[in-house]
């Protein structure tokens, strides 16, 4: 299932502690994984964290504008 997110970094490294997004920014996968992911696959879940904490942000944004 690809997820198409125009506004998320490009992820171009990955181990299976951690990985590398285009602007240097390294985060730790956690918990570290028995294998070294590939960077696509960690791209997929990436953009697909950042949709789901942007449609809670969504939901806040709402929330706030009925109040």
């Amino acid at each position: 299932m690809k997820h198409e997110n125009k506004t998320t970094r490009r992820v171009v490294r990955a181990t299976r502690f951690e990985f590398e997004l285009d602007d240097g920014m390294i985060l730790p996968l956690v918990p570290n994984l028995d294998h070294d992911p590939s960077v696509s696959e960690v791209q997929e879940s990436y953009d697909r964290a950042c949709l789901a904490i942007k449609s809670i942000q969504d939901v806040g944004d709402i929330d706030k504008n009925d109040s």
